[in-house]
């Protein structure tokens, strides 16, 4: 976190009417599936064609 980053949360933590959670919303059942699927889907290609993408 920047000291800009840490001077506006700060900022925020101090008031009463906000509240402040992490954002999650990627990380939904269908979200986890589809990222699996992709790792699995080049980890095949990658063992097929002895070629891995970083």
């Amino acid at each position: 976190m920047t000291a800009q980053e840490l001077a506006v949360y700060s900022r925020l933590y101090a008031l009463d009417q906000v509240v402040l959670s992490p954002h999650i919303a990627g990380w939904t059942r269908e979200s986890k599936y589809k990222i699996a699927q992709v790792l699995v889907d080049k980890i095949r290609q990658g063992l097929q064609n002895r070629t891995f993408i970083r």
